[in-house]
């Protein structure tokens, strides 16, 4: 067991999982760098990347809109 391991489980039992798995998200592909530019790009003007962490799960809302009671999510592609 490695003192990385032991940060994960009490981080994220998920991160852990992926770790010792040797599961890494991929980071140099063009798709990934496309969502990143779309995320920094799009929605200016709203909060965007808001982060809810529970136990379980980490998740990221891309933005919500609070008077309308809207969760978005952004996609390169509109045939969602």
């Amino acid at each position: 067991m490695t003192g990385t391991q032991i940060n994960y489980y009490f981080l994220c039992h998920r991160k852990l999982w992926l770790f010792s798995n040797q599961i890494d998200m991929e980071q140099t592909s063009d798709t990934v760098a496309m969502g990143k530019w779309i995320s920094e790009s799009t929605y200016k003007r709203e909060e965007h990347e808001i982060k809810i962490s529970t136990d379980e799960d980490n998740i990221v809302l891309d933005f919500y809109d609070g008077k309308n009671k809207i969760i978005h999510e952004v996609k390169k592609s509109d045939k969602m």
